[in-house]
């Protein structure tokens, strides 16, 4: 995947931004998702648990050092996640919950005769957000991930410190809504060989639906 549909893809998720703080409230519903709201227009409950799945690009960058010397290996790859999470109401314009994601990628890349390759991302995140009308939210992510990674024959499983930010724009009266999201993933560098330190980091741009129940 060229770094230009990455960029685009990232244009994307901006525009959903965008168009979020446009989008008008419907007269029933105070406040807008997560909070599930009856034909009334009364609040029926503050926790809303939801599914979705997005597709997107995985950017991926491993550094490899060694006797002072360092080499950046560069991958990336189309992908495709899966995830379930929810979100509790604790004021009108705030919500925090959490998600869990599992990504589908295998990104990679070759220098100097070394390949390097990313795959089987899991993603485990508190979520914060912000509810600016009705129809549209900003949301923040802090968690913990985890990849396997390969250079050439070696192979390591690492973990890391994961942040994000998305937005999420309902359609309608529905309980369908689409987001767009990008996420960074900080792994701890360790020696995979004596002398050879591997440091990597994951970023991920998503575009994708989710169904609220």
């Amino acid at each position: 995947m060229k770094f230009s549909t990455f960029l685009k893809t990232f244009a994307l998720s901006a525009l959903l931004m965008a168009c979020a703080a446009i989008v008008p409230a419907p007269a029933a519903d105070k406040g807008g998702p997560p909070a599930r709201i009856d034909a009334k227009g009364e609040v029926k409950s503050p926790l809303s648990c939801f599914g979705g799945a997005a597709i997107g690009a995985t950017v991926s960058t491993t550094a490899l050092e060694s006797g002072g010397t360092r080499i950046d290996i560069g991958s990336n790859d189309f992908q495709g996640s899966i995830e379930v999470g929810c979100d509790y109401r604790v004021t009108t314009i705030l919500s925090i919950g959490g998600l869990g994601r599992y990504v589908v990628t295998n990104a990679k890349a070759s220098i100097l005769g070394s390949e390097a390759e990313v795959s089987g991302i899991w993603q485990a995140a508190g979520k914060a957000t912000w509810h600016i009308n009705a129809g549209a939210d900003l949301y923040g992510l802090l968690g913990y991930s985890g990849a396997s990674f390969k250079i050439d024959d070696l192979k390591d499983s690492k973990r890391g410190w994961l942040f994000g930010l998305g937005a999420e724009v309902k359609i309608a009266d529905s309980p369908v809504s689409i987001f767009g999201e990008w996420n960074r993933t900080l792994y701890k560098g360790e020696d995979l060989t004596p002398g050879l330190t591997v440091t990597p980091h994951v970023d991920q741009v998503l575009v994708g639906g989710r169904v609220r129940w």
